[in-house]
């Protein structure tokens, strides 16, 4: 009987008694009813071998040893539901489920018989890509194609872009499942939109190039083709479908391919006169085109920019579009921008702005598919009279662009602090009553043309030095009338906006209340806002970053802001003129002279 006993622990103690790193088997056997499942857990996982490839089967072996003898079936089996996995029932299973299929250890034998079985048994598939999958599969670089290969070794998708085929090339085991898997990578969701029409208006998308639907497409990750008057869209969520729909809404209608004005047009547009000394014609056009602060939409066309030959200027005023008699003086202006914004309601104050930058005319296209960039619509030399012509005849898009100051427009500004500094940084999201957009509807949306009680809507939010946003004010434009002066001083465009406004910092009201509560941080540079408010009274105009620094001039401010686009990701310069509010036109005589005043220092010298 010693003898027996001696073998017995000879025999069973090297195997059976030594714990796994720290934990003996008793332990573990002892909570097989009530065991500490985070325990058990890491006490399998400290089995795992550190490299997936052993070099024999008596490793590989060992393994599944050690997992059988320091572990019973009902532990084992619950390790694998603790990822996931559904069990199987003998122990020999379990351990082969473990080893192999979820912790992918293998041999170097297994691994050559795999390779030279896959090669004897590969099949190839091909079939034709959509454009619209094309499209998104190039967007990401293929990735998604990447993860799917990643996941079925020794597989292949290769994507001939000329002739839209795919070919996927996989071994026998993995083919079913890598053409499901490539088949749901390519979902997509698709809907048709037409331009809505209005009672006095049949909508048309004419003058909508494939080429600016392009630069839409990248700008919205949506998929967009236009045939006729019906836009095709295709992406990968509803959301991104909404979106896209805003999008080509608010930029359509500001390039002026929808029914509805463009924001960009003018009340007025007048040109000073200049004291010509000779009868040579004192205008011409040069280009103008930096796609850097451009949006693509933009970018994608060929502008100019007036210039004068003289710079020395009358007081008087030429109309170009004949919204007054020619030889108009400032006052004039300042009447017929008043008269525009008469109030409704005395209680809006009126906001004198001015940006001083270029009027840009779009260059003609004089190949289809090309970019002009260097041909405008009037060439060479030409008189006031001619660009009189154009302006009244032209379909051609007009718009105006900030320019960044010279160096001597800010040394003539005393800078004004902000808490804490000079500078700032804040976020500003701009609402549109969403009757002044042309409306993108699929067969299956209803036109609704709710009545906004504001023009305009704008949240400000200001950056804290922890990088969190906070509220604030609110601004809500109820008026707004707009003139271009050209040329001021022969030397600068203009851009004057006169708006009746009421701005909020507290007693917001409810419904903007409501609207500041759901917008918030996507991520350390993107607010995430809702693409309607109030349903559909107001649509989502933009977010921009604002770094903004204040100065004084004469009795005005003057705001300099370097601004980040979120959608569209660009970045330009923005100078402008801001006159104190008042219930009026109060403080036109020192707003005009501020003007005037930078106009003169506006050169690159």
């Amino acid at each position: 009987m010693a003898s027996l006993a001696l073998f017995r622990r000879c025999c069973y103690e090297p195997l059976f008694g030594r714990g796994v790193r720290g934990i003996s088997l008793t332990a573990v056997r002892g909570k097989a009813q009530t065991y500490d499942l985070e325990e058990l857990v890491s006490a399998v996982e400290q089995l795992r071998p550190k490299q997936r490839i052993l070099r024999s089967e008596n490793k590989y072996a060992q393994v599944g040893a050690r997992l059988g003898m320091q572990f019973t079936v009902p532990q084992l089996q619950t390790y694998l539901r603790e990822q996931g996995i559904k069990p199987k029932k003998r122990k020999a299973e379990l351990q082969e489920q473990i080893v192999h299929e979820y912790w992918g250890v293998t041999t170097h034998d297994r691994v050559l018989q795999e390779q030279e079985h896959d090669r004897q048994h590969t099949q190839q598939h091909v079939f034709q890509l959509a454009p619209d999958q094309l499209f998104f599969l190039l967007a990401d670089n293929g990735n998604v194609f990447c993860e799917i290969e990643d996941q079925f070794p020794r597989s292949n998708i290769m994507i001939n872009v000329a002739s839209g085929q795919c070919t996927i090339v996989a071994p026998d085991r993995h083919m079913d499942a890598m053409q499901k898997a490539v088949h749901d990578a390519l979902q997509l969701q698709r809907v048709n939109v037409r331009l809505a029409s209005s009672s006095d208006h049949t909508a048309s998308l004419e003058t909508l190039t494939q080429p600016i639907l392009d630069d839409l497409s990248m700008l919205a990750g949506v998929h967009m083709t236009v045939d006729n008057d019906t836009i095709s869209m295709s992406a990968k969520s509803q959301s991104s479908l909404e979106r896209a729909k805003r999008l080509l809404s608010v930029l359509l209608t500001d390039l002026g391919l929808t029914p509805q004005p463009s924001f960009q047009e003018a009340d007025m547009t007048v040109l000073q006169q200049a004291l010509a000394s000779t009868n040579e014609p004192p205008l011409s056009f040069l280009p103008l085109h930096d796609a850097a602060t451009m949006p693509p939409t933009v970018a994608s066309m060929g502008w100019s920019r007036l210039q004068s030959a003289y710079h020395t200027h009358a007081h008087g005023f030429i109309s170009l579009d004949r919204s007054l008699e020619d030889g108009a003086t400032e006052q004039e202006i300042k009447c017929q921008l008043e008269s525009l914004v008469t109030p409704h309601d005395e209680k809006h104050p009126v906001v004198l702005e001015a940006k001083l930058g270029h009027l840009l005319f779009e260059n003609p296209q004089l190949h289809p598919g090309q970019l002009n960039l260097l041909t405008p619509e009037l060439e060479g030399h030409f008189t006031v009279d001619d660009l009189k012509n154009m302006f009244l005849t032209s379909t051609k898009h007009r718009r105006f662009y900030a320019g960044n100051p010279p160096e001597r427009v800010r040394s003539s500004l005393v800078p004004l602090s902000f808490k804490g500094g000079h500078h700032r940084r804040v976020v500003k999201v701009d609402y549109i009553a969403s009757m002044r957009l042309g409306q993108f509807l699929s067969d299956t949306d209803t036109l609704v043309m709710a009545h906004s009680p504001y023009q305009r809507l704008q949240l400000t939010f200001a950056e804290q030095d922890d990088g969190s946003l906070s509220f604030e004010n609110a601004t809500t434009y109820h008026q707004q009338a707009t003139a271009h002066l050209l040329q001021l001083n022969g030397q600068i465009d203009a851009q004057l906006t006169a708006q009746r406004v009421a701005s909020y910092d507290t007693d917001i009201p409810s419904p903007i209340r409501a609207l500041i509560d759901q917008c918030h941080m996507a991520s350390y540079s993107d607010l995430d806002c809702p693409n309607f408010w109030r349903q559909t009274e107001m649509t989502l105009l933009g977010v921009a970053l604002h770094n903004e620094s204040r100065y004084q001039f004469h009795q005005n401010q003057v705001n300099l802001s370097y601004i980040n686009d979120q959608e569209t990701r660009t970045r330009r310069a923005e100078l402008k003129i801001i006159a104190p509010p008042s219930p009026s036109f109060d403080h036109w005589p020192s707003f005009w002279d501020s003007i005037t005043s930078l106009s003169k220092r506006w050169i690159y010298k």
